[in-house]
Order: structure tokens, then sequence, then C-alpha cells
């Protein structure tokens, strides 16, 4: 299922639902984007793939991403957390990495 799941965000189908992506959408994160959410990684409907990620957020997706790869990952408890740490924490300021910057980036082979 991986594989086929991988396969149906990088040819840009919906698998996820967001408020701020359409079906056309070109931006660059949004196959990522799609394919994360299936594992937890938003706190809402809403991916804002252009904000800035914060500290906090990033510390969760990272830790959910080594669960991922070892197996391990319990989407509904990543979702938890990282709604939990959503709204709370600023902006990496030194980077301003976007939310977007990182899906992309991250995605598992």
């Amino acid at each position: 299922m991986p594989k086929r799941l991988r396969a149906l965000c990088e040819k840009r189908h919906f698998v996820s639902f967001f408020n701020d992506l359409q079906a056309a959408a070109d931006h660059p994160a949004m196959p990522a984007a799609q394919y994360f959410a299936t594992k937890g990684c938003f706190a809402s409907y809403d991916a804002k793939l252009d904000e800035p990620l914060t500290e906090a957020v990033q510390a969760a997706w990272q830790a959910g991403r080594q669960q991922l790869r070892d197996g391990a990952l319990d989407p509904t408890r990543l979702a938890e957390r990282v709604h939990g740490r959503w709204p709370l924490t600023r902006p990496m300021l030194a980077v301003m990495l976007r939310r977007g910057m990182v899906c992309t980036v991250t995605i598992p082979p």
C-alpha cells in the first residue's frame, strides 16, 4: 500500500482533503502534503504550505518520520501531537522554513 499511496500522490491525486489546495494545484509540495496528511502531519484541513514552520511542529514531524521509517507510526497520535503544537509556538525565524518546503524534502522513498 505505501507504494500505491506514494504513486497516487506523485500523480497529484487527492488522497486527503485540504480547504486551501485545489485539484489543479501546482504547488510543488502538494504531492508531499497529500502523502503526509495520511500520516497525521496536519492539525486541520488547511495545509498552509507557504506559512512558516514552527520549531515544535518540525520536531513533531521529524519524530513522526522516524517512527514511519521504523514501522511504528500511529498517525492519530502524531496528529494529536501536531495539533497541540500548532498555534502555540513561534516560527523558525533563523531559516524561515516553509511548511511546504519541509514536506517536499522529507517524503520517504
